[in-house]
C-alpha cells in the first residue's frame, strides 16, 4: 500500500500531443500516460487546465482495462477508442468514485474535462495523434 501511495503522490512527467478528431477537425491538447506508472496516476491529485483539457491513455494492445476515480477531484467523461483510433463508447465519471467498467476493449481512451466533452461531438469520429 505504501508503494501505491508513494507512486500516487510522486510526479511523472507526462508525454504531450494534439489529438485531432476526424472527420470534423477538431483538435485540443492531451496529456499522454503511457507507461504503465502513468496510467495509473492519471488524473490523481490533477486538475484539467484550459491549455490541456484532456488526457490520452495508450495502451500497450487493446484491453478491458478497468479506470479508477480515487484521488481525482473533479467530474468527466472517458471516451474509449478502438485500435483504429474509431470512437466506441462515452462514460461520465464522477469524482472520487469507484472502479469505472466498459463494455469495450480499446486501445486508446481519452478522459476529459466535462465542457471540452460538451464542446465536441465524438460519435463517428477517429482519433488521430500528432506528437
Amino acid at each position: 500500500m505504501e508503494i501505491l501511495q508513494a507512486m500516487f503522490d510522486s510526479e511523472f512527467p507526462f508525454g504531450r500531443a494534439t489529438v485531432t478528431l476526424e472527420p470534423s477537425g477538431a483538435k485540443f491538447q492531451v496529456d499522454v500516460a503511457e507507461t504503465p506508472e502513468q496510467r495509473a496516476k492519471g488524473m490523481v491529485g490533477r486538475s484539467f487546465s484550459d491549455d490541456v483539457p484532456a488526457m490520452l491513455f495508450v495502451e500497450p494492445t487493446e484491453t478491458f482495462a478497468k479506470f479508477h476515480m480515487s484521488g481525482v477531484h473533479e467530474n468527466l467523461v472517458l471516451a474509449i477508442f478502438d485500435k483504429q483510433g474509431k470512437f466506441l463508447e462515452a462514460i461520465r465519471m464522477g469524482a472520487n468514485t469507484t472502479t469505472i467498467t466498459h463494455a469495450y476493449g480499446f486501445k486508446y481512451a481519452v478522459e476529459m474535462s466535462i465542457p471540452q466533452f460538451n464542446s465536441i461531438k465524438l460519435e463517428g469520429q477517429t482519433l488521430r495523434i500528432e506528437r
